[in-house]
């Protein structure tokens, strides 16, 4: 679906395509899409923007080492840009721990890791005390989003 898009844009006068990912299961994905553009000559050249870096001099430490889906960094982000889907009330309703039901050594990848890791809902796992102990802003001239203790 991804080739039928880009090479679509393309028709239409795309020639720089940037595909900004959005969300941590396509980290693998589209940097393998984006290496798959050499296989055949396009007169468009496709980019993969990945997610942000988080390691940021001066940023706080995160307060959950297990920040993976409906984290801590995934919910400062929505805060910062559409709190209105963020639902704080159903924060207590998962913690995000890890259920280990899966036992293979790390080297071993399978695609079902992540449903064997956390429980597949989508709500926010921070405690509704610890959101409420961070302010998201956005910088004017940047447009970074910051996180700063209150």
């Amino acid at each position: 679906m991804l080739q039928e898009t880009t090479d679509e844009m393309a028709r239409n006068g795309c020639k720089k395509i940037v595909i900004v990912n959005g969300h941590g299961g396509n980290e693998s994905l589209l940097p393998l899409f984006a290496q798959s553009q050499l296989a055949k000559e396009h007169d468009y050249v496709v980019y993969v923007f990945g997610l942000p870096h988080l390691a940021i001099a001066g940023r706080p430490p995160l307060q959950d080492s297990n920040d993976m889906h409906a984290g801590e960094s995934e919910t400062s982000h929505m805060m910062a840009n559409r709190p209105e889907l963020v639902h704080q009330d159903r924060a207590p309703q998962e913690s995000g721990a890890d259920q280990n039901r899966q036992h293979l050594p790390q080297s071993i990848y399978t695609g079902i890791w992540w449903y064997a890791k956390l429980k597949t809902g989508r709500v926010c796992r921070s405690s509704s005390m610890r959101m409420r102990s961070i302010r998201w802003k956005r910088n004017s001239r940047s447009g970074q989003i910051l996180r700063t203790r209150r």
